[in-house]
């Protein structure tokens, strides 16, 4: 399937996952819902920057951070495995590990979205539990499950704070091939309580935009997309014969698709 084709089916897929139509926004009722934190906040032990790799130095205040400058050859095109992690106490709090939790397939179809007019990633691949230690894991660990997902690269980020009116977004972009951190990203956002209570009993606006929450992680997108069009506007092809990564590709599960195409990708048994 051409680029163009590829693309038209993704927007297509994601529009109808999110019920969004023309028109004014504040008129469908479906742009109202308040999009519900996917885990719950409270009950989670903070994670550190230096839980998901590079030192807490390597992240900026605000925003996205390239770490690797130079230029690079044959990283692109390639496909993008996310993660969303927890921090996962283990005996007392001596062992803490990370574990993995779901991003909703209207999430996943967000990210998708974001690369259409980036033609070197071929998609975003959502990771989960699956193939992880129950007890919890590792950055290496799940820089493997990207690796046999076929993901060249792997975002793995955490949410701190209260996802309603004070939440921060800690993430890094990893080359799982190697592996080493070639980007940091952290972003914020704060809703007054009285303010959240207001604008949720507001009809005239997105209720989605009451909770920081959401604000916070539309930031963390567009750092993302910044980040790989710089890296791959970086990067030069490898000057020997490859295989063709399209024609190569091969699903990795069955999965939400839109004619022949793959739309939301979990690895999966």
């Amino acid at each position: 399937m051409n680029r163009t084709g590829r693309m038209l089916r993704r927007s297509t897929c994601a529009l109808g996952l999110l019920l969004v139509g023309c028109g004014d926004p504040t008129s469908r009722p479906a742009a109202k819902l308040e999009e519900p934190s996917e885990v719950a906040q409270a009950a989670m032990t903070a994670v550190h920057p230096t839980d998901l790799g590079p030192s807490e130095s390597n992240y900026p205040a605000n925003g996205g951070r390239i770490l690797d400058a130079g230029e690079t050859a044959g990283r692109f095109p390639c496909a993008v495995a996310v993660a969303r992690v927890i921090r996962h106490e283990v005996d007392g709090g001596e062992q803490d590990r990370l574990m993995v939790v779901p991003i909703s397939d209207a999430r996943g179809a967000t990210w998708n979205q974001l690369m259409d007019t980036l033609p070197s990633i071929r998609e975003f691949v959502l990771l989960g539990v699956y193939g992880l230690p129950v007890t919890g894991c590792t950055v290496d660990q799940i820089l493997d499950e990207a690796r046999r997902a076929s993901c060249r690269l792997c975002l793995i980020y955490a949410q701190n704070g209260d996802a309603a009116t004070d939440c921060e977004l800690l993430g890094v972009l990893w080359d799982a091939i190697g592996p080493k951190p070639i980007a940091t990203f952290r972003t914020s956002a704060e809703v007054r309580l009285d303010a959240n209570h207001r604008c949720k009993s507001d009809g005239k606006h997105d209720h989605r935009l009451c909770r920081a929450e959401y604000v916070a992680t539309r930031e963390l997108e567009s750092a993302v997309q910044r980040a790989l069009w710089t890296l791959a506007e970086r990067d030069r092809p490898v000057t020997t014969t490859q295989p063709n990564p399209w024609e190569s590709h091969r699903p990795t599960s069955p999965g939400l698709f839109l004619g022949d195409r793959e739309i939301i990708i979990r690895p999966r048994p």
